[in-house]
């Protein structure tokens, strides 16, 4: 098999394996919430012109980060807003890293941070993939 259907392959299969094992985790960590929820409203994976589409519920005053990495660790976008209470925020990203630039297809890890008004801190940390 070619070395690059090989890494293709690979990934694909990183792809869905963890992507089950985070969307196990999730519903778990959205019911015991404190600070927010959150709601996919579309595929995990960015295509052509098809974004990730995020909805953020806040249940109190929370400072709120969205951060992408790539594989290697590497920060590739970075999102911050306070948001008031029992507001709703939609947030999307088309797969651009934060100086305009089309990233690569393959794996990125995005993680979200609420940090509430009364001290408590919640994260998720969920994979995503971009195909064009």
């Amino acid at each position: 098999m070619e070395k690059s259907l090989r890494v293709v392959l690979s990934l694909w299969i990183a792809f869905f394996f963890l992507t089950s094992f985070s969307l196990a985790q999730e519903n778990a960590s959205v019911s015991d919430s404190k600070v927010f929820s959150f709601t996919l409203q579309t595929s995990s994976v960015v295509r052509s012109e098809n974004p990730i589409v995020i909805a953020l519920t806040l249940f109190q005053q929370a400072h709120v980060t969205i951060r992408i990495f790539n594989l290697s660790g590497e920060l590739i976008w970075d999102w911050s807003e306070d948001i008031a209470p029992g507001g709703e925020k939609e947030w999307s990203w088309n797969g651009q890293n934060m100086y305009g630039e089309q990233v690569n297809n393959g794996l990125y890890i995005w993680r979200v941070i609420a940090k509430g008004a009364d001290g408590t801190q919640e994260t998720v940390t969920k994979v995503l993939g971009v195909i064009r």
